[in-house]
């Protein structure tokens, strides 16, 4: 399986505080099945402490090549990126980066409110060469199927948790989670692990196989995210 959606890279975000922590977050990837892992630590968000692209990229390297020596994983690096006011310049500027250098940007909404200028933000996007793919888009409440409709509509791609299709972010995200599977609105599946959570990955794919068949489960824990972002 490919996770698309971690906070496991250490000392930059909340996701972990050590590389003990990290390490034991790489070996619980490996125990659900996971072999290709995508480094995405919080972007814009204005809770998190802010770090530069070269502490970023350097962190990733140094991490990346401790953890493949030691482990049958690949890693990748992107970032979750939240919304915020000077996200399209920090795209121009190439001072966020996409995931694993591809033209797809992982994007976090706001929890407590619906931005106005979706419409705008991902034709920005793609004149500057990017697509949206919105992270955990079974999270925002204020999102109905007719919200999910529009966003698609400008071209956007969704992301789900693991969490969400088991049932431990509870029942009424687990539901919401179904019905856009049963729309064919699921284009992939991450942990959005953390050192505080528990990785689903394993559990899920079990149960969008019963559910939704073996084709589906493939196509969301491994195979979009194989074509989308440049891995073979």
């Amino acid at each position: 399986m490919i996770d698309v959606h971690t906070h496991i890279l250490p000392l930059i975000d909340d996701g972990s505080e050590s590389i003990k922590d990290s390490m034991a977050m790489i070996e619980t990837e490996i125990a659900n099945g996971v072999r290709d892992i995508f480094l995405t630590p919080h972007a814009l968000r204005v809770n998190i402490k802010k770090y530069s692209l070269e502490h970023l990229l350097d962190a990733f390297n140094k991490f990346k090549t401790e953890v493949e020596a030691k482990y049958d994983v690949r890693l990748y690096l992107g970032q979750e990126i939240a919304y915020h006011h000077t996200l399209i310049n920090a795209l121009k500027n190439k001072q966020i980066l996409s995931m694993n250098d591809s033209e797809y940007i992982l994007l976090e909404l706001p929890f407590d409110e619906e931005i106005e200028d979706f419409e705008e933000l991902a034709f920005s996007c793609q004149v500057l060469g990017y697509k949206i793919i919105i992270s955990h888009v079974e999270r925002y409440s204020y999102l109905s199927s007719n919200d999910w409709e529009k966003l698609r509509s400008y071209g956007a791609l969704f992301q789900v948790n693991s969490s969400s299709i088991t049932g431990k972010s509870g029942k009424s995200i687990q539901k919401k989670t179904f019905k856009l599977f049963n729309k064919n609105y699921v284009e992939m599946v991450g942990s959005d692990i953390h050192v505080f959570r528990d990785n689903t990955m394993a559990e899920a794919f079990k149960i969008v196989e019963k559910r939704f068949g073996n084709q589906i489960a493939n196509n969301v824990f491994k195979e979009n995210a194989k074509k989308f972002f440049k891995i073979k």
